[in-house]
């Protein structure tokens, strides 16, 4: 505990304050923490709101015969669009209630950044439908080597046997 004294001068009156701490400020202070947590969690759902009706008004125009597949989408969409808009911040609200939710916080924190790279890369149609042709054409490349190099060995080992049949003769 800590005590402070301090004196003023207002024209001609004095007021001597004193001042004591017990805790800090930041200690107790649920709203200190909480308050942009909450306010983080509020702009993220009015976000997500927004996303997912401009997300399933394109689907629905897109898939309009197939309700499963447009079910499938708009799982994924709110699967991709969770980790970006605050789904870890639920747990970052409910750090002071015990402390394995605090662990549970920093751990998914720390992975959100894979976990982007997760279902917008690795998840993704259009980047899975590209990475499918480019190895598709690597193969492509390597079998015309592999043939090419066959090639040179056959015309290779058929000049060899030339020059073998030649220096037999010679």
């Amino acid at each position: 505990m800590s005590t402070k004294h301090e004196v003023y001068q207002c024209g001609t009156q004095e007021i001597e304050i004193t001042v004591k701490r017990n805790f800090c400020w930041l200690n107790g202070g649920f709203w200190i923490y909480n308050g942009p947590v909450l306010g983080i969690l509020l702009v993220n759902f009015v976000l997500f709101v927004v996303f997912l009706n401009i997300a399933y008004g394109k689907l629905s125009q897109r898939f309009a015969d197939n309700k499963l597949k447009k079910a499938r989408k708009c799982i994924k969409c709110v699967a991709a669009l969770l980790p970006l808009l605050g789904l870890v911040w639920l747990f970052g609200y409910t750090v002071n209630l015990h402390w394995i939710l605090a662990y549970i916080f920093i751990v998914i924190n720390s992975s959100q950044g894979i976990m982007i790279a997760i279902f917008h890369c690795v998840l993704d149609d259009q980047v899975k439908a590209i990475l499918k042709s480019k190895f598709k054409q690597r193969r492509r490349l390597k079998n015309k080597e592999m043939v090419v190099q066959g090639n040179v060995h056959i015309q290779f080992e058929e000049k060899e046997q030339e020059n073998d049949a030649r220096n037999k003769e010679g």
